[in-house]
């Protein structure tokens, strides 16, 4: 017992006790008298209970009794006393019940504000509603912390005790369609929207937004219609809004697996307790295409950027996800020609995209002008990434920008050498030929041959089995402007003359010829090469006439894979041409294959040295024997010449000595051959 047991006589005591003595007056009379001891205690009995003090009242009514158990009044007094000694204790306890739980549920809210104390949490306000299962908050609470906690099936406990209460019943339906039960979660909304009353204007919009989610994620297109056509009526905030971008998806036919949010659920100090829903689904689909693209499922991607683009044309990460959804099936063509509408959409609009990820669709769309003036502008405003620097470059490549593209491609270089991109040795090497290409404007060479018969292109030797001597000297210049898409335009001069020859044949300063022309790369796959020369005498046994001429090479593996220190190389060039004024015709062609071995340097090697099988085969008109075909064994030598960190070797110095077979024909392009070339 404790002190709670004494205090004010409880109005119903009160009058029992007053009726006790009154009855007690009455059979006095009838009973031998109390004295003594007796009556000491029922004495002090009497006098506790009319202070309170029912515990003392009824230790004391015991002791009388044990000693006159004759008298009724004292078993009336004890049976008294007890009874409202137990009242006490029950209030008692049932007061320290509700503290406890009152304490345990501030417990639980204090845990709730911490995520990782969830399940604590669970566990602390189960145990306030075990002593006290009545506070709607507490169940609130309870809900909102099972939902945080994706425990779905125990999410409607409070609906047990407030079973018509609409937070509860939005809770239970969210969870119901968390686990894949879409006509009961639907039939529950149903229900609340029926049932509530009293809601908010903001509280109905939320629950008529939750509806129309969850009937568009079911595929329950008319319910959710219906739903939010009724949201579209109210005046909450957002209303009308919301519920337009609802109707349109709902009315595409379509179905979302939509990452819905919980509804929020919240009591206030008057304990009304509500559920918020707010949900952007634009975001939504948005989260919901990324999340597929992620697991490679192209078809989900593509139906949902395909909806969010009705809802918004010109937004660029929508057509980037369309995009890649479509190049994920395979559909190449098809996600070129979205490309294409998409520059279409955006053009003047505010994608949300840079320039440096529009020059990615750009280049999707095959618009090789858009991008690279796209990835200009992200150049030109310091946004140009630098995984993106030698899309870029090939890029500028296209449209024949040179000098930017080897502005981008050394950029790539300097990356890779800071360490904000990784390149392959093999790719630095690609990236330092490529350089050393595109920024050549001018070069020169110079050569010697020798062999049975001419190796020049119309050459003037017309005898075969003398040994003759040539030599060739060029310089040309190739003019930025006029580059193209892999394309260029030279413009060169060149001469030749012969320093040995048949006895019958000029040499020195009589053979002397000089050749002033233009050529062009017209095909960037391909190295075919196109020129038209005007041959100008100079000595006394050369010519004036036009030529033209087209030449084809294809070089497999001359500088060699990286880090290998020997590899198979080939080697093909054929050339056809005609002389406009005398008629001559001539075609040459020579196939070279073997082993190259690097000898010393760096990634390119600074010295390769080539060993392979030849076939030759010439023709020319004027010749007493017009053709001529020869295979056979040669090997080059070969030192390249500036070479430094962003350029691969320039330059060459080159040595070759073949020895052929005579296979048809004249047996000039047999024997030996040997050339000594130079290449700046």
């Amino acid at each position: 017992m404790t002190e709670r047991t004494r205090g004010p006589m409880p109005a119903l005591m009160s009058a029992i006790f007053v009726a006790l003595l009154g009855s007690a007056a009455g059979v006095q009379a009838q009973e031998r008298a109390l004295t003594g001891a007796a009556w000491q205690h029922a004495d002090r009995a009497y006098k506790a209970y009319a202070k309170g003090d029912y515990v003392h009242a009824l230790q004391e009514a015991r002791a009388a009794r044990r000693l006159r158990p004759d008298v009724p009044r004292l078993q009336a007094l004890e049976e008294q006393a007890r009874a409202t000694v137990d009242a006490a204790n029950a209030a008692s306890a049932a007061q320290e019940k509700a503290r406890r739980a009152q304490a345990l549920a501030q417990q639980a809210y204090a845990k709730a504000q911490q995520p990782e104390q969830v399940d604590a949490a669970v566990a602390l306000i189960r145990q306030a509603l075990q002593l006290n299962p009545q506070p709607l908050p507490w169940h609130v609470l309870q809900a909102r912390l099972l939902l945080s906690a994706q425990r779905w099936s125990e999410v409607d406990a409070g609906l047990q005790i407030h079973p018509n209460q609409s937070a509860l019943l939005q809770a239970k339906a969210y969870a119901l369609l968390q686990q894949g039960q879409d006509v009961q979660a639907l039939q529950v909304l149903d229900q609340t929207l029926s049932s509530a009353s009293g809601l908010s204007a903001d509280a109905r919009a939320g629950l008529l937004r939750q509806g129309a989610d969850t009937a568009l994620a079911a595929g329950q297109l008319a319910q959710g219609r219906e739903w939010a056509r009724q949201l579209q009526t109210m005046s909450a905030e957002n209303a009308a809004q919301d519920a337009a971008v609802r109707l349109q998806l709902l009315q595409s036919g379509l179905s979302f697996q939509l990452s819905m949010p919980a509804p929020d659920l919240s009591c206030n100090a008057e304990a009304v307790c509500t559920a918020s829903y707010a949900f952007d689904i634009e975001n939504g689909l948005a989260n919901a295409a990324y999340a597929a693209a992620r697991l490679q499922q192209w078809p989900q991607v593509q139906s949902l950027s395909q909806t969010l683009l009705k809802l918004q044309p010109a937004k660029g990460a929508c057509w980037q996800l369309l995009i890649a959804a479509l190049q994920g099936q395979g559909q190449g063509d098809v996600a070129r020609t979205q490309a294409q509408q998409a520059l279409q959409a955006m053009a003047g609009q505010d994608s949300g995209l840079k320039p440096a990820e529009l020059a990615q669709i750009a280049h999707t769309a095959g618009d090789k002008q858009a991008e690279a003036d796209f990835y200009t502008a992200a150049e030109q405003g310091h946004a140009l990434p630098a995984a993106q620097l030698e899309d870029a470059a090939f890029a500028a490549e296209h449209v024949g920008d040179s000098r930017a593209a080897v502005r981008r491609h050394v950029a790539a270089l300097d990356s890779a050498d800071t360490g904000q991109i990784r390149f392959t040795s093999q790719q630095r090497q690609d990236v330092r030929l490529a350089v050393g290409d595109l920024d050549r404007q001018w070069g020169s060479s110079a050569g010697v041959f020798s062999s049975r018969g001419s190796t020049l292109p119309g050459g003037q030797s017309g005898s075969s089995g003398y040994r003759s001597l040539q030599t060739v000297g060029e310089v040309f210049w190739r003019p930025q402007q006029l580059r193209g898409d892999g394309t260029f335009v030279d413009l060169y001069g060149r001469y030749m003359g012969n320093l040995r020859a048949a006895p019958q044949e000029a040499t020195g300063p009589e053979s002397s010829q000089l050749a002033l022309g233009i050529r062009a790369k017209p095909f960037g796959s391909q190295n075919l090469i196109v020129a038209a020369e005007r041959w100008q005498k100079l000595g006394a046994a050369s010519r004036n006439d036009w030529l033209l001429r087209a030449a084809y090479s294809y070089t497999k593996d001359m500088y060699g894979p990286v880090n290998r220190e020997r590899w198979m190389t080939g080697d093909l060039y054929l050339e056809a041409g005609r002389y406009l004024q005398s008629g001559e015709k001539y075609a040459t062609g020579e196939l070279r294959y073997g082993p190259q071995w690097r000898l010393r340097g760096s990634d390119s090697g600074n010295w390769g040295l080539w060993g392979y099988g030849v076939a030759a085969a010439e023709y020319n008109s004027s010749y007493r024997r017009t053709g001529a075909g020869s295979v056979g064994v040669g090997v080059s030598l070969r030192r390249w010449l500036r070479e430094d960190r962003t350029h691969a070797g320039r330059s060459w110095v080159d040595f070759t000595v073949q020895y052929r077979v005579r296979m048809g024909g004249d047996d000039r392009a047999s024997g030996l051959v040997a050339r000594a070339s130079w290449y700046y």
